[in-house]
């Protein structure tokens, strides 16, 4: 108390109630929470009361979102209204119909640049070609590789010998032709007038003139040759006429070599255009599968528009690869921005999905202000609070003052101020009125919950030790027991003596499993064999209402409790006129005995007066636990005036009020009842 009072000057600043023996903060968190509160914004108080997300673990590097927001913001460029049309067909196909369309332009651009390296009659050409306005020529040219391949092969055979003939007509091939077999076939050239060959007067009579190498044909070598050569020039000659209505001129002058190399170029060109009409079907047939409305291609011109659109489609597919990972990106960091809201955020999510690199920068800064903004918020909250808990006025003190420069010399002094202050309100506490009531009623509660928790303890233990000990013997005989009881009913079933005799049976197994038995007196004879001392003790209890009949108990075990009121109900009224023949026998049986402890053999006698009269040692039992006061008060002055019982049960302060009912007209009508 002296030293309260000593030290009340230097510690009184710290106000009290204090609700701890500690304080739950040091000097230096003080200090931190008067920072926070000195450089709280006023949007402090609406921040989530848990940490933002960090960003720099939800999103990628900076250089890596730089080059996602190029890529959803890259325009798709097209070059003619073909493209455009393709560009708009495929919005919304998947991407693997969108990368085969790309393909197909991608070959088709690739095959009409071959064209427009040809010359302009060629394609002039293709756009005939493209346009259907030669479809019935374009067909014919599909028989001038067999022309190339007969001519090909005819100079193999001539190969270098240098040919000529006079005539390159296909009469003259028919004759050359017929002349070359005969001498393959074993003719012989007769240089004279007679036997000669009927192949050979026909080359003769044609005024052919052949040469090989400068000679003459006389040989079957070289009527051959001749005969190849003309053949390799007629098939120049008719791809010439083939090709004449598509306008496409064919070199049928110089040496044969030169011609045949001339229309392998000219195939060659054909084959290219057939090429890009290749390219553009199978590209309008992937088309037409996605919309009838696609673009038609029926000239180069719209086939090299169509086909630029490669580039756009790639560029479009890597738009679209570029958003879907951009939106997987925001659905990722909106799952976790939902978790602690805030506008910052908010601002955040809109500003990514919109992938504009300046706005997101500028958001991003505001989100990080925000997240330390939060941080210290609920660093506040929590100081606050755990100061707060404890110290209510404290905390409202520190709020107030926080900018206050004296909390700079007293705050380390916190320690011993909480001290001085917990002292000081023991003390208060210790000297004020009921303190030594509230203290023994304190007492009173532990002693009752430790006599609950004893008697808990107790059972428990017992139970422990009994069923350790059980052996499956003896739980067997439990289980048995209990269901012939339960059969056995009242007692007045068929087979009432069957279940009797077995739920005996099953006790002799059973009672030593359980220490104790409790059970009504006529369920005594039907359980338990009747030998002596089966028990150790047997409490009989109302031992009042129990007849003469009951005695038997006292065969089963060597010490008998017996608890009763000779004030309660007795056993059933017997008739004067019916014990006169009961006193004939108990003084023909039991003349032996005292004549007062004979008379005392009836049934108008109970348990307990019969064994009240033999021990005279009765133990009274005062304490009434049941009824309230004025309920057993009415029967202790009716009765037991001599020794009053004592009520222990008290009502509490929400009993209702007494109801008394006075009957004024009551009159008995019979002897011992009243209404």
């Amino acid at each position: 108390m002296k030293e309260v009072r000593a030290n009340e000057e230097a510690f009184s600043w710290l106000p009290g109630p204090l609700l701890a023996n500690e304080s739950p903060l040091t000097g230096a968190e003080i200090d931190e929470l008067r920072a926070l509160i000195n450089s709280a914004s006023t949007t402090s108080d609406s921040r989530p009361t848990r940490p933002l997300p960090p960003i720099d673990t939800l999103l990628p590097y900076s250089q890596t979102l730089e080059k996602l927001f190029r890529r959803v913001t890259t325009e798709i460029a097209t070059q003619g209204a073909e493209s455009a049309q393709l560009i708009q067909i495929l919005d919304g196909v998947d991407p693997p119909t969108a990368q085969r369309v790309r393909e197909l332009c991608e070959t088709l651009d690739g095959r009409v640049d071959d064209v427009r390296e040809l010359e302009p009659h060629f394609q002039q050409l293709a756009d005939e070609v493209l346009s259907g306005q030669a479809d019935y020529l374009w067909a014919r040219v599909a028989g001038l590789p067999a022309l190339l391949d007969a001519a090909v092969q005819a100079d193999s055979v001539v190969g270098h010998r240098d040919v000529h003939s006079s005539d390159t007509s296909g009469q003259a091939l028919s004759v050359l032709d017929q002349l070359a077999a005969a001498l393959e076939a074993g003719s012989e050239w007769k240089p004279g007038r007679f036997f000669k060959s009927e192949q050979q007067k026909a080359f003769e009579q044609s005024g052919i003139t052949a040469t090989i190498d400068g000679s003459p044909v006389s040989s079957a070598s070289a009527a051959r040759a001749a005969a190849e050569h003309v053949r390799a020039l007629a098939a120049i000659r008719n791809a010439g006429t083939l090709l004449a209505d598509l306008r496409i001129p064919v070199v049928t002058d110089g040496s044969r070599g030169f011609q045949i190399n001339s229309l392998q170029s000219t195939l060659r060109a054909l084959n290219q255009l057939r090429a890009v009409a290749t390219a553009r079907d199978e590209l309008a047939s992937t088309l037409r599968s996605i919309s009838l409305s696609y673009p038609r291609v029926r000239s180069l011109t719209e086939a090299s528009s169509i086909a630029g659109a490669a580039g756009a489609i790639a560029t479009r597919a890597d738009v679209e690869d570029a958003r879907r990972e951009l939106d997987a990106l925001v659905r990722a960091v909106s799952i976790e921005f939902d978790r602690a809201p805030s506008p910052e955020g908010d601002a955040l999510i809109r500003t990514l999905a919109a992938a504009d690199t300046d706005l997101f920068a500028t958001a991003g800064e505001l989100y990080i202000l925000a997240c330390n903004e939060t941080r210290d918020q609920i660093r506040l909250s929590e100081l606050e609070s755990r100061l707060s808990n404890v110290a209510p006025n404290l905390a409202k003190l520190v709020r107030s003052t926080a900018n206050d420069e004296q909390w700079d010399g007293i705050g380390w002094g916190l320690e011993k101020a909480w001290a001085w202050r917990r002292a000081q309100e023991w003390v208060i506490d210790q000297h004020r009125t009921g303190r030594e009531q509230e203290l023994d009623a304190d007492l009173n509660a532990l002693d009752a919950d430790i006599a609950q928790l004893t008697s808990q303890l107790a059972a428990a233990s017992a139970w422990r030790d009994s069923l350790k000990r059980m052996t499956a013997i003896e739980v067997q005989a439990l289980q048995t027991y209990r269901d012939h009881i339960s059969n056995l009913g009242m007692g007045t079933g068929k087979y009432a003596e069957k279940y009797s005799s077995a739920a005996r049976s099953a006790m002799i197994e059973a009672q030593s499993a359980v220490p104790a038995w409790v059970m009504p007196l006529q369920q005594v004879l039907d359980s338990i064999p009747a030998k002596p001392n089966s028990f150790d003790v047997v409490i009989v209890d109302e031992a009042s209402q129990a007849d003469i009949t009951s005695l038997f108990l006292l065969w089963l075990a060597p010490r008998v409790i017996v608890v009763g009121d000779d004030k309660q109900c007795t056993p059933s009224e017997v008739s004067s006129g019916a014990l006169d023949v009961i006193f004939d026998r108990l003084d023909l049986y039991l003349h032996d005995l005292p004549e007062h402890v004979r008379t005392t053999l009836t049934p108008r006698s109970s348990l307990f007066s019969m064994l009240r009269t033999r021990f005279g040692q009765v133990v009274r039992l005062r304490e009434h636990f049941r009824c309230m006061p004025e309920i057993i008060n009415w029967s202790s002055n009716q009765f037991y005036r001599d020794s009053p019982l004592i009520p222990v049960r008290q009502f509490g302060a929400d009993r209702l009020p007494r109801s008394l009912i006075h009957m004024s007209k009551a009159r008995s009508t019979q002897a011992k009842a009243r209404r």
